[in-house]
């Protein structure tokens, strides 16, 4: 199970999810998450910044020519895509709220579950 989540060190809902993107990625890392942060900021600079004032143990890439946001179809930051363990996407979240991450949080839950296509027996 993957979860992509776009952002950009200047957007301020983007600030506040990176700690709870990092406790979600604690909590379920060894059952099998893995979280992707994916950079949309001008420069790797600026992004690098934000890393280093908000230091996260997923992996973060920048999306220097801006292909995986066109894409993800990106519109509006920051946008969280679930894709499940057979490569479908299965939830896309913009925005930033308690609601959202509750809603992000149950539905890790529930794709973590799933037996993957090919393994039922």
């Amino acid at each position: 199970v993957v979860l992509v989540n776009f952002w950009a060190s200047w957007c301020g809902p983007c600030q506040m999810e990176a700690p709870e993107l990092e406790a979600l990625h604690a909590r379920f890392a060894e059952q099998g998450l893995v979280v992707i942060g994916v950079s949309v900021d001008g420069t790797v600079g600026e992004a690098q910044s934000f890393v280093d004032s908000t230091p996260v143990s997923y992996p973060m890439v920048w999306d220097e020519t801006g292909s995986a946001s066109l894409d993800y179809k990106v519109m509006a930051l920051p946008r969280s895509v679930l894709i499940d363990r057979n490569g479908r996407v299965r939830a896309r979240h913009d925005g930033f709220d308690r609601a959202t991450m509750n809603s992000i949080t149950r539905e890790v839950e529930d794709l973590l579950e799933e037996v993957p296509e090919g393994d039922e027996g």
